[in-house]
C-alpha cells in the first residue's frame, strides 16, 4: 500500500507539466511578444488555436522638421503715393514654403529694402499657417521709384519684390519769358523748380536735372547755370534746398524759341512715371524789349488837366518815339530822362 501511494504522485507531475505547457503553445504569442514600447503597431500574432493577435502600440511619431525651401513674397498693394500716410503703405506678406510645397511654421523672415521704410526688421509665419507680414512705407522726402524688398530667412533662402512710388510733382516759375542775347540783366531769366511729394510736402535734397531742347532750324540757345553762385552745374544737376526749391538763371544765347526741361533724377529701370515740368522761353535782339512798367495798367484814367509819367523799359541803345490816340506829350527835353 504504501508503495503504490508514493509512486502515484510519480506518475501525475510529468503528466501535468506536459499538458500546460501544450496549453501555453496552443494559446500563441498574441500581440505582446514582439511590440516594443513606443511602437504604434501591434505585434506577430502567434499561430496555433489561439489565432492571429493584433495588439496595439502606445507611443506618437513626432512632426518632421520643415527646412525652408522657397518664398514668395507678395506686396498689397503693387505701388504707393510717396510722402507715407494711408496713401503710401503696402502690405508685405512673405509665405515659407518646404520642399513638399507645403507652409513652414515658427520660421523667421528678415525684411530689408533700398528705400522707404519697413514697421519691423522680421517676422515670424505661425502654426495656424499666417504668413510673415511687415509693412512698408514711402516714407517722408520720397521720391517716384522702385522699392527693392527682399525677405530672407536665417539659412539664405530668399526672395524680393518690387513696390512703385510715384506722386512726386515739380512746379515751376520765372520771371522774364523773352531773355535777350546781349548779356545784360534783361537777357537773364530766374527759373525756379519746386519739388513736392503726393502730399504736398516740399522735398529737400532732391537732384534736378536741367536740359534745353530748340529746334533745328531758327532755335535759340540758353546757358543755365548756379542762381545764387553763377557757378556752371554739375552733370546739369542742382539740388532742391530745404523748402525743396531748385533756383536757376536761365540765360539767352541765341534768338529763337527754346524750352528749358526740369527732372527728377530716379533709377534707370523705374517702372514710375518720370517727373518732370517744362518752361519755354524765346531769346530775342535787345531792340526788341519793349516794356511799359508805368501805368501799370492798360487802361489809366486821368483828369483833362492831369498829366502821368509814362516809364519806358527798354534794351540798351534803343530809340523810343511815344505816341497817344489822346492828350499829348511834353516835348520839354528836360522832362525827358533816361536810366540805365
Amino acid at each position: 500500500m504504501f508503495r503504490k501511494a508514493m509512486r502515484f504522485p510519480g506518475l501525475m507531475m510529468p503528466v501535468l507539466i506536459i499538458a500546460f505547457l501544450g496549453l501555453l503553445s496552443g494559446c500563441g504569442t498574441g500581440g505582446l511578444a514582439d511590440a516594443p514600447a513606443g511602437s504604434s503597431t501591434g505585434g506577430t500574432g502567434g499561430t496555433g488555436a489561439g489565432g492571429t493577435g493584433t495588439g496595439t502600440g502606445s507611443g506618437s511619431t513626432p512632426a518632421p522638421t520643415q527646412t525652408a525651401a522657397k518664398i514668395v513674397l507678395t506686396p498689397s498693394p503693387f505701388s504707393v503715393k510717396s510722402g507715407g500716410g494711408d496713401t503710401g503703405t503696402s502690405t508685405i506678406t512673405a509665405t515659407v514654403i518646404d520642399s513638399n510645397n507645403v507652409r513652414v511654421a515658427n520660421m523667421k523672415v528678415n525684411f530689408k529694402t533700398d528705400i522707404g521704410e519697413l514697421s519691423a526688421p522680421f517676422a515670424v509665419t505661425m502654426t495656424n499657417g499666417e504668413d510673415a507680414k511687415v509693412s512698408f512705407s514711402s516714407g517722408s522726402n520720397s521720391l517716384n521709384g522702385n522699392a527693392k524688398i527682399t525677405a530672407y530667412t536665417d539659412s539664405g533662402v530668399s526672395e524680393w519684390t518690387t513696390v512703385v512710388i510715384y506722386g512726386t510733382t515739380l512746379t515751376k516759375s520765372t520771371d522774364l519769358t523773352n531773355p535777350t542775347n546781349n548779356g545784360t540783366s534783361t537777357a537773364k531769366a530766374k527759373l525756379t523748380i519746386t519739388a513736392n511729394d503726393a502730399r504736398g510736402n516740399p522735398l529737400r535734397n532732391v537732384p534736378i536735372t536741367f536740359s534745353s531742347i530748340s529746334s533745328a532750324i531758327g532755335g535759340g540757345t540758353v546757358a543755365i547755370y548756379d542762381y545764387i553762385t553763377g557757378a556752371a552745374l554739375t552733370d546739369n544737376t542742382k539740388e532742391t534746398d530745404r523748402v525743396g526749391q531748385a533756383t536757376v538763371t536761365v540765360e539767352g544765347k541765341t534768338t529763337g524759341p527754346v524750352t528749358v526741361k526740369a527732372t527728377v533724377k530716379t533709377q534707370p529701370d523705374s517702372l514710375a512715371p518720370e517727373t518732370s515740368v517744362t518752361q519755354d522761353y524765346t531769346v530775342i535782339a535787345p531792340a526788341s524789349v519793349i516794356a511799359i512798367e508805368n501805368p501799370t495798367a492798360d487802361m489809366y484814367n486821368m483828369d483833362t488837366t492831369a498829366s502821368v509819367t509814362v516809364l519806358v523799359k527798354a534794351s540798351a541803345s534803343t530809340t523810343m518815339r511815344f505816341a497817344a490816340s489822346r492828350g499829348y506829350f511834353d516835348d520839354d527835353p528836360a522832362k525827358l530822362t533816361t536810366e540805365k
